[in-house]
């Protein structure tokens, strides 16, 4: 059976000066069935159980089955339940695409209608022994009259609370637009004052920032900022054919990373900051394609995606940036023919190392 290593690797920087080495965590990805990729969307460090979490579109992680979810130990990979095994009926809908902790339960979320053999939709509890459904669940019945088609694609945890954006219709009976929060008990719907809401816009970034929150997605939604019981737009946002995939906060600025260019008039490619009020540009950002995730690592943000120029140097798919300018990582064994399926998708930190 195929396996594919190098999404799932730590790199240890022994010194400043490229002393890389490269392991590999575990014996590789598998797909999941009928996908003709593998796929993982997201990392996350559980410091609570000094766990490694990664997600996706998988079907086993070192040999182990994983469907869609599986954590690491630091010496190896285990499955959470049957993950969204019984979820492989439509390939749209078998992916994981963010996974955290909140008040002492794993939760995860995606597009996907079973989880641990249950009827749960896109957003899902595990307990360490169970799946549980979400404060009654979610539904999108706007498009195809299926609640199945509901999809989550960012979440955080903010003074004890859930929130998630992405695109579904309701979330515990409530209309909530694909902008909600959840107490443990209750869901808010948070999605008033926003310009042409669900489902014409699909929200997939989320992030607070100087204790405010703030969203990003698809086209003309540009960056939002929470403000009272609306939303107002920062400045003109990104432009064009443009989509924001993720929002991180780096030097006291708020990083909006995506897909985006110069030529449709925004002030850099792909990558920008704020302090909340203005844009500042990354000395060219990336090009010539996305950029997926963003991770602080060392005092300098790492960045990855679909791009092979960085700062308009030859970079491959990851590169890092100080704040001022754009370095190469010499991580060649993820440049392309190195790496067959192209993209990296995704980037943590875990004991101390860089995991990719």
């Amino acid at each position: 059976m195929k396996k594919l290593l190098i999404f799932i690797c730590c790199f240890s920087f022994t010194s400043s000066i490229a002393q890389i080495t490269i392991d590999s965590l575990g014996s590789g990805v598998d797909k999941l069935p009928g996908m003709g990729r593998y796929i993982v969307n997201r990392l996350y460090t559980d410091t609570v159980d000094n766990l490694l979490y990664a997600v996706g579109g998988f079907s086993s992680m070192g040999g182990k089955k994983c469907y869609g979810i599986a954590k690491w130990n630091g010496q190896n990979w285990d499955s959470l339940g049957s993950g969204i095994r019984e979820s492989f009926i439509w390939d749209q809908i078998q992916n994981v695409e963010d996974v955290i902790r909140f008040q002492n339960d794993i939760y995860i979320a995606g597009a996907f209608y079973k989880c641990g053999g249950k009827n749960i939709i896109s957003l899902a509890r595990w307990n360490g022994t169970e799946w549980f459904e979400v404060g009654g669940g979610l539904t999108d019945t706007s498009d195809f009259g299926l609640s199945q088609w509901a999809t989550v694609k960012d979440m955080e945890v903010f003074n004890n609370e859930l929130y998630i954006i992405g695109n579904f219709k309701t979330a515990g009976g409530i209309t909530t637009n694909s902008v909600a929060k959840f107490d443990g008990q209750n869901w808010t719907d948070l999605s008033q004052g926003i310009i042409n809401p669900y489902p014409v816009n699909t929200y997939l970034s989320l992030m607070f920032y100087n204790n405010e929150l703030y969203l990003a997605g698809i086209g003309s939604i540009g960056l939002l900022k929470r403000v009272g019981n609306t939303w107002q737009k920062i400045g003109a946002g990104v432009k064009g054919d443009a989509w924001v995939n993720r929002l991180e906060v780096y030097q006291n600025n708020l990083y909006v990373a995506g897909y985006f260019q110069t030529p449709a008039g925004n002030i850099d490619n792909s990558l920008l900051y704020t302090n909340g009020t203005t844009y500042f540009g990354t000395a060219g950002g990336v090009l010539p394609s996305n950029l997926f995730d963003l991770q602080e690592h060392r005092a300098e943000l790492y960045a990855c995606g679909q791009f092979n120029y960085a700062g308009f140097q030859p970079v491959g798919r990851i590169a890092k940036w100080n704040g001022n300018q754009w370095y190469n990582t010499n991580l060649s064994i993820l440049d392309p023919p190195n790496n067959p399926a192209g993209t990296l998708r995704a980037l943590e930190v875990y004991n101390g190392k860089l995991i990719v």
